[in-house]
């Protein structure tokens, strides 16, 4: 009998595959690796899924604070504006105790017999216009300003008169010391 002619030992065919020792513990590494991954992946799906809830959460409570307080950004805008008034009536209030008692010595030294047409006060000067029906009257007012000590200089700045009314006309300026 001659093996050649069809004779087959094996009635089917097996298929042996000889694999070397360390790729079977290389495929388990792999295998390892694999599944240590999609864990890892799965995971961090979890813990994305976790932080994408509490961003959108945060985000409606911000949103809602927001609303909030956009309803008081007028308020802001009104308090600034009551604190610019508030230093400007404080400045105000300052120049005019300043400036009280400079008014009242201009005032104060016009007799009866001159006429204030026009007066303008600084802290630091005066400029009046007044009209009088003697030039007597205007140099009586310059010698009083003089004599008191709140002046440093008195400039006549125009005097004339005018003979339709046979009144003097004066623009008197003065420099507080």
């Amino acid at each position: 009998m001659s093996l050649e002619s069809g004779f087959n030992l094996v009635s089917t065919p097996q298929r042996l595959y000889v694999i070397p020792k360390y790729v079977s513990k290389l495929s388990l590494a792999i295998r390892n690796f694999i599944v240590l991954l999609s864990v890892a992946f799965g995971v961090m799906l979890f813990i994305n899924f976790v932080t994408a809830t509490i961003i959108n959460f945060q985000k409606v409570i911000q949103e809602k604070h927001v609303l909030e307080i956009e309803v008081y950004g007028d308020v802001e805008e009104r308090a600034k504006n009551i604190d610019a008034k508030t230093v400007a009536y404080k400045k105000f209030s300052n120049e005019r105790k300043e400036l009280l008692p400079k008014v009242e010595f201009v005032l104060d030294n016009i007799g009866f017999n001159i006429e204030l047409k026009t007066m303008k006060i600084t802290s630091s000067s005066f400029s009046i216009s007044f009209s009088g029906k003697t030039a007597l009257d205007f140099t009586n007012l310059i010698v009083k300003y003089l004599e008191q000590d709140m002046l440093s200089e008195v400039i006549i700045r125009s005097a004339s008169l005018d003979k339709s009314e046979n009144r003097f006309n004066v623009v008197l300026d003065g420099n507080f010391k």
